[in-house]
């Protein structure tokens, strides 16, 4: 048995990141930033848009107010751009 490099057990992968962990990411930076459980996040294929359903028109002002950080966050944390956000009741 010969010794090898543990450098050599791991590779340089990237986590790729699917649709679905972007919404879910999203949807969980909304819940906890606005203190609700009220909010669901969906997002097409390509990852241009998010679609966020809210249980109340407070909740959708406050989204559209929170904008910015959502962008911001999905480009920090997750590394995606979004292009378009729609808020639904």
């Amino acid at each position: 048995m010969s010794l090898e490099n543990i450098s050599k057990l791991f590779t340089n992968r990237a986590s790729v990141l699917t649709s679905d962990d972007v919404a879910y990411g999203i949807e969980r930076f909304l819940q906890r930033k606005l203190v609700s459980q009220h909010i669901q996040c969906r997002s097409d294929g390509a990852l241009s848009t998010i679609t966020i359903r809210v249980g109340s028109p407070a909740l959708a002002q406050t989204i559209a107010v929170c904008e910015y950080d959502i962008r911001l966050y999905a480009k920090e944390q997750l590394g995606c751009t979004i292009q378009t956000i729609c808020v639904l009741l």
